[in-house]
């Protein structure tokens, strides 16, 4: 009896677990990840077996409801829990209108009870794709022809295709661009513009034509899950444009007068009668745009653009233009303000020590050059050497640069090429900058303390004295020695004449014929003497004639001559002194050639005769008698003729008056000219 007991409980429990083991709710459907279009339905299945629990759905950990009943608090507009086809088991999820706000992790669970335990469904992520959208479409436009114009499209969340058509009079839609992809028949005056990853999609028309008339609209094409989306049309009318007054843009700089760094100036640019109006843009010389405000701006075409600066260190010279465009405008007009001229404030001062480098060539020397900033101006940050208008860098041998709180320039070694150089120091700190020069002097070697080119001077004036010395000592040589020279020759005229007056009054025979000389009359400068001639006329055809004696001494006793008796011969046309003489002179010349002219005559003869002699007597003598006979003859013809030579010479020379040193200088060459001739006849 006790072991059929235990049999039976055995059973029983036997039976009651494995009806335990198979009456367990749990899952037959979970829910799964999905991604959700913007504004859909959407449901997340949920399917419970043998429930005994109730059935929650939660939301990033949030109950939503249980069973089919939501949560207070949860909008029916937005969830809904339901079941299709089997009440009990299916507990669906329908997340209506989907937005970024359902976006989430979603479970669905089942809470404990009876023999079942709690179960909990595996995560379903719940992604939602925002639908793509054109949040700002073009709008109607009236605009000037030539003008160019922007027309809006903005697209949000794009997945597909932006593209922009035109409507044109035909009802035709003409598509002009794909993306930022112009069509080639509008590529040269319509672009894309904007920032493409924001979305935008600018449709930018340059230069607009009547014929750009139309309705304008951009389109998102389907793409995945998204569909096509057309923005609203935009009407475009081109109209024609007002060009503004030709005497703007007018530039202005406020206030006038005199600039210093810090002053706060306004640039004002003003334009006036443009329909629309022109727009104006301030900028520098150096193409940099400056910010400007639109001070006017009204419908009948004024416009004035305003730009306010402080003046600066990098203002001083600079020239501000101020740009003028408009749809009728070929090019862009300009008007200026400047050059700016700022008193600038000194902020560094820069010493460079010495001014003045002086160094002999070959030598080495240092300039220092020492910035310090004034007040509480920052330091000075670099320095910069120059030599003449070059940079002086690394590579250049002729210096070394050192630079600490101060720079230091070595100069290794000075060339005569630096000479009067010039040298630099630029110190430049954040807020200014300042320059020093020097100048480099080479000097040149020295000797004994004086330096080469000064010995050359010296040495120079010295010769230059001592040829002075010499040239002046052989003038005063030379002066004195004429003036000896002359001396003698007056001696020596004054001897002549003497004689001349002594043998004239004894009558003297001269020449050919006879010739006697008396006084005959004086005035201021000469003695004057008749000269009487017997005989045969003199070749000037007078016998008597009266010739001046330039040195003789004044004789006071003689009377004046008469102004109707002073005759001088034509051929004593008397300059000097000496002419007198000179005619003397060449009248004995005259007469010795004719005494040897006819001497000659008379030698020529008698060889005549002799040689007629000889012929005659040789038939009668053998030939060498006659030849040596012949020779003997002529050399005793030649002494005899030579011996009277002699006689005449001697004869003159005791009959004509003393020579001076000059004549018988003369003489005695002539004489020598003499020997020479016979030696070569």
């Amino acid at each position: 009896m006790t072991t059929s007991r235990c049999w039976f409980a055995l059973c029983f429990l036997f039976l009651a677990s494995f009806h335990y083991a198979h009456s367990q709710q749990s899952f037959l459907v979970e829910p799964s990840s999905v991604s959700v279009l913007e504004d859909d339905d959407h449901t997340l299945q949920c399917s419970v077996s043998d429930k005994e629990g109730v059935v929650i759905w939660q939301k990033d950990g949030e109950p939503l409801n249980s069973d089919y009943i939501l949560n207070s608090g949860v909008s029916s507009n937005i969830y809904e829990v339901e079941a299709p086809t089997n009440v009990g088991v299916e507990y669906n999820l329908i997340i209506k209108s989907v937005t970024s706000e359902e976006a989430g992790t979603y479970t669905c669970t089942v809470t404990a009870a009876g023999s079942s335990s709690n179960l909990v469904s595996s995560a379903a992520i719940v992604t939602v794709i925002l639908k793509q959208t054109i949040s700002q479409t073009p709008s109607a436009r009236d605009e000037k022809l030539s003008d160019t114009i922007t027309l809006q499209c903005v697209a949000e969340n794009k997945v597909g295709s932006l593209e922009w058509y035109r409507q044109d009079d035909n009802q035709d839609l003409v598509k002009i661009s794909t993306e930022t992809s112009v069509v080639t028949t509008f590529s040269d005056r319509y672009s894309i513009v904007g920032d493409q990853d924001n979305g935008e999609y600018i449709l930018e028309i340059r230069n607009l034509q009547y014929s750009d008339a139309g309705e304008y609209s951009c389109h998102l094409t389907e793409e995945g899950v998204q569909g096509q989306v057309w923005s609203s049309p935009a009407e475009l009318t081109v109209i024609a444009a007002i060009s503004p007054d030709q005497n703007y843009p007018e530039c202005e700089l406020v206030p006038q007068g005199e600039l210093s760094e810090g002053d706060n100036v306004t640039l004002i640019c003003r334009s006036q009668y443009g329909d629309p109006p022109a727009t104006l843009e301030w900028g520098t010389s150096t193409g940099l745009t400056l910010p400007s405000v639109t001070v006017e701006s009204t419908g009948g075409g004024q416009v004035r653009e305003d730009t306010t600066l402080i003046l600066g260190r990098e203002h001083n010279g600079a020239i501000f233009n101020c740009s003028s465009s408009h749809v009728t405008h070929t090019q862009t007009k300009r008007c200026t303000v400047g050059p700016l001229y700022i008193d600038l404030m000194q902020r560094i001062r820069v010493d460079i020590y010495p001014a003045l480098v002086e160094v002999e060539e070959g030598d080495s020397t240092t300039v220092t050059c020492n910035a310090t900033a004034i007040d509480d101006s920052p330091d000075v940050v670099s320095y910069t050497w120059r030599y003449e208008s070059d940079d002086i860098t690394d590579d250049d041998e002729r210096f070394i640069i050192e630079t600490g709180s101060m720079s230091t320039l070595h100069i290794l070694s000075g060339a005569k090429s630096m000479d009067s150089a010039i040298i630099s120091c630029l110190a430049e700190s954040p807020v200014d900058a300042q320059l020093a020069i020097a100048s480099i002097k080479i000097l040149e070697p020295t000797l004994f303390g004086l330096s080469y080119t000064l010995l050359v001077v010296v040495v120079a004036f010295i010769v230059a004295i001592i040829l002075a010395i010499i040239l002046i000592a052989i003038i005063i040589y030379c002066v004195w020695k004429k003036r000896q020279q002359k001396e003698d020759m007056d001696e020596d005229e004054k001897v002549v004449v003497e004689h001349q007056v002594e043998q004239a009054t004894v009558s003297m025979k001269v020449g050919s014929g006879n010739e006697s000389i008396t006084p005959y009359g004086r005035d201021n400068k000469y003695d004057y003497y008749m000269i009487k001639r017997e005989g045969r006329r003199h070749r000037s055809g007078r016998h008597n004639e009266v010739v001046p004696l330039g040195s003789a001494p004044l004789d006071r006793s003689l009377p004046p001559i008469p102004k109707a008796t002073f005759q001088v011969p034509e051929y004593q046309n008397i300059k000097n002194d000496k002419n007198i003489y000179d005619e003397i002179d060449r009248r004995d010349q005259r007469r010795r050639r004719h005494r040897r002219r006819r001497r000659r005559h008379d030698d020529d003869d008698d060889d005549d005769y002799d040689h007629m002699d000889d012929h005659k007597h040789s038939s009668r003598r053998s030939r060498s008698e006659s030849r040596g006979r012949h020779e003997h003859s002529s050399r005793s013809k030649r002494r005899s003729r030579r011996r009277r030579d002699r006689d005449d010479d001697d004869y003159r020379s005791r009959s004509e008056p003393p020579r001076s040193r000059s004549e018988r200088s003369s003489d005695r060459q002539r004489s020598g000219d003499r020997y020479d001739d016979r030696r070569r006849r």
